[in-house]
C-alpha cells in the first residue's frame, strides 16, 4: 500500500512540543496521511483527522512529529517522489532519525438518532510501527461522536470532522495507556523452544507473538507455546538473527479492531 504524507504544520508549529520535552527525549515519528475508507467522503475529513491525530500526539508529548518539509526534503535527496511506499517511509525515517511510522484509516461512518438528536459517528484505526524492529508495537481503534447542535445549522461534513477529532482524542489516549509486555530470553529448550521470563502473571496470552531483538535490532520472532505464572515457553517462527539468551522480547501489537458502536 502506498501513502501520501499529510500536510503537517510548519516546523515552528512543533516548537512548543520540543520546548516541553525539557530533559526527557521523545521518540521521533512520521505521521502519514490517514486513508478514508469510510462512507463519509468529504474533502476536509481526511486532512483534518490527520491534523487532529498529530495535535493530540504532540499535546500529550508522545512523539516529536517530523514536519512534512523535512520528510519531503529527505525523500527528494534520495530521488523519491510521493506517494511514498512503506519501504520509502522506512528509509526516510532512518535518514531523519525517526524510529516510528504512524499510519491508519477512517473505517466506518454512521448517523443515528438518540433521544431525538442526530449523532454522527466515525471509526478510526491507527498503528504505530517501529521501523528498527519492523513490527507494529502500538495501536488503537476507537469511535468518535458528535451530536447535532439544537439549531441544526452545522453541515454533515463539519459534524463528521468533529466526530473524527473525538476519535483521534480517544485513540491517542489508548496509545498513551498501552503498556507492552517486555521480557528477556532466559535459555532454550533445544532448537524448538525458548523460555522467556514473563508469564500469565504479566499478561502473556496463548498464541501471542513476540519480536526478539538485540541492541535495538530485530533478530527473530516467536509465538507462545505454553504460558505459566511467571515464565513462558516460546516457539521460534523466525530466527534469522540467531536468537540467544539475554535477547529481549517485546509483544507484537495485534491488529486494532473497532468494537461495537457506542
Amino acid at each position: 500500500m502506498r501513502y501520501c504524507l499529510c500536510l503537517l504544520a510548519a516546523a515552528m508549529a512543533f516548537a512548543p512540543a520540543a520546548h516541553c520535552q525539557n530533559s526527557r527525549a521523545h521518540p521521533r515519528a512520521i505521521v502519514v496521511d490517514l486513508a478514508n475508507l469510510s462512507s463519509a467522503k468529504y474533502a476536509l475529513l481526511q486532512r483534518s483527522t490527520t491534523d487532529s491525530l498529530v495535535n493530540e500526539l504532540v499535546k500529550r508529548d508522545l512523539f516529536e512529529v517530523a514536519s512534512r518539509k523535512e520528510v519531503d526534503d529527505a525523500a527528494k535527496a534520495r530521488g523519491m517522489r510521493p506517494p511514498y511506499s512503506d519501504r520509502d517511509l522506512g528509509v526516510v525515517a532512518r535518514d531523519i532519525g525517526a524510529r516510528f511510522v504512524i499510519t491508519g484509516e477512517l473505517r466506518e461512518a454512521d448517523i443515528r438518532t438518540v433521544g431525538g438528536t442526530r449523532e454522527y459517528l466515525l471509526g478510526l484505526v491507527v498503528r504505530v510501527r517501529d521501523i528498527q524492529l519492523d513490527e507494529v508495537v502500538n495501536g488503537a481503534a476507537e469511535w468518535g461522536d458528535a451530536p447535532e447542535p439544537p439549531d441544526g445549522r452545522s453541515s454533515d461534513g463539519l459534524l463528521y470532522v468533529e466526530a473524527a477529532a473525538s476519535a483521534a482524542f480517544r485513540v491517542v489516549a489508548r496509545l498513551e495507556d498501552h503498556k507492552p509486555i517486555e521480557g528477556t530470553i532466559m535459555n532454550s529448550l533445544g532448537p524448538a523452544k525458548l523460555v522467556m521470563n514473563r508469564g500469565m502473571g504479566h499478561g502473556v496470552r496463548g498464541k501471542q507473538e513476540f519480536v526478539i531483538y538485540r541492541d535495538g535490532r530485530r533478530v527473530g520472532r516467536a509465538r507462545v507455546f505454553k504460558a505459566f505464572g511467571d515464565f513462558t515457553e516460546l516457539v521460534p517462527i523466525d530466527a534469522t538473527g540467531g536468537i540467544r539468551p539475554e535477547d529481549r522480547a517485546l509483544a507484537v501489537f495485534p491488529e486494532p479492531k473497532l468494537g461495537k458502536k457506542p
